[in-house]
């Protein structure tokens, strides 16, 4: 299996210049298209200065950036460990990770080429990694599993089967969460995967295939390498389908494990929507509802106030959406401003959220309480002989 994935952008030449072949279309694909072809990318999306990351196929394989606008000019930051064939990458927040064709995952300094080596999957292989932003999640694929990664050991955990005929190969998730795969079969099928059970579904055929392959979250878009004769840098529109040459690498390189850095734009978590009772006695306990939301998806605290002045601890964490539900009891009558703030892991507090609550005296304590002074003085006067 090893032998296979090692020379991906060789397998994928043959594959492409047998793409001309008569090819069934009996797959349950949404829709084939055959318009992927070469024409001058002039969109908007390019920015200057702007670098992508990628490994260069060798011996040994180096690390190496270009300017999307220029991919015909590489520069070398670094060289891979151990001489292994690195498989795929991504980024992780603002560090790139590498993972290689015996399942280890490295941390990379872009900047420098040094690396540190987080761990050993477990998997036997990675053909590509992947970062969910949404849940922060780190994925991996094999040719065949989906996996998630332990971000402190590397450690995979099986999520289940891709369950797709042929071996999958490269993968990436958009800004929205959802994660695109290909694979080798010849009709270049792209797949969207189910991260709760692995399953691959085909979205569409390209008749085109990308040997390595990457999201770019600040500009919503797909890039992606593919090698005929020489390596080529391409776009992909995902709603047909269809692509956009961009430009050649220099000497007809070959390269693997394209990524793109991003710049994540945390934001807020929005204030808790408080439910519950707005009116009260005094000493009898309420439930009240905390409902949380984060625009990021990000893990979440909470804290009240119960119209005392003094916000209590943080309670948590809990996931977007989640409904906190908590209780209180006023001791005395007076009218009351719950508020509620939330918190997400990167620090960033939500405005506070009020409800305004009355607890007057509580009639039946006012009414025992009445009833027992006239006992006493009853009995004060009966026993007092007056």
């Amino acid at each position: 299996m090893q032998n296979t994935l090692l020379k991906k952008g060789i397998t994928l030449s043959v594959i492409v210049l047998l793409t001309g072949m008569s090819i069934p279309t009996t797959a349950n694909i949404l829709e084939f298209t055959n318009d992927f072809d070469i024409k001058e990318a002039t969109s908007s999306f390019f920015l200057s200065d702007k670098r992508f990351y990628a490994v260069r196929t060798g011996y040994p394989d180096t690390f190496v950036w270009f300017d999307p606008e220029e991919p015909s000019v590489l520069h070398e930051i670094g060289t891979f460990p151990n001489n292994n064939f690195a498989q795929g990458s991504t980024f992780v927040d603002d560090v790139w990770w590498v993972c290689d064709t015996y399942g280890n995952l490295f941390k990379v300094d872009e900047k420098t080429g040094d690396y540190e080596f987080v761990g050993n999957s477990g998997t036997g292989e990675l053909v590509d990694i992947a970062y969910h932003e949404n849940s922060k999640i780190l994925y991996g694929i094999s040719t065949k599993s989906l996996y998630t990664i332990d971000l402190e050991t590397g450690k995979a955990s099986l999520v289940g089967s891709l369950q797709s005929p042929f071996l999958m190969i490269t993968m990436d998730c958009d800004k929205d969460g959802v994660m695109y795969a290909y694979d080798l079969d010849l009709a270049s099928t792209l797949y969207t995967i189910d991260l709760d059970t692995g399953k691959a579904t085909p979205y569409c055929s390209t008749f085109t295939k990308f040997s390595t392959m990457s999201y770019d979250i600040d500009e919503d878009i797909i890039w992606g390498y593919r090698y005929l004769y020489q390596g080529e840098l391409w776009t992909m529109d995902m709603k047909n389908c269809t692509g956009t040459f961009v430009g050649y690498f220099q000497n007809g390189v070959q390269i693997s494990c394209l990524a793109i850095p991003y710049e994540y734009s945390n934001q807020p978590p929005d204030p808790p929507i408080i439910k519950g009772p707005t009116k009260g006695i005094v000493g009898a306990v309420y439930d009240y509802n905390f409902t949380l939301f984060d625009p990021n998806n990000n893990i979440l605290y909470l804290r009240v106030d119960w119209g005392i002045g003094c916000p209590g601890k943080w309670h948590g964490p809990f996931a977007s959406g989640t409904i906190v539900t908590l209780n209180y009891s006023w001791q005395k009558k007076d009218s009351y401003t719950i508020r509620a703030q939330s918190r997400d892991i990167y620090g960033l507090e939500s405005n506070w959220s009020y409800l305004d609550v009355k607890i007057p005296k509580n009639m039946q304590s006012i009414s025992y309480w009445w009833f027992i002074r006239l006992l006493d003085s009853i009995q004060y006067i009966l026993f007092s002989g007056k």
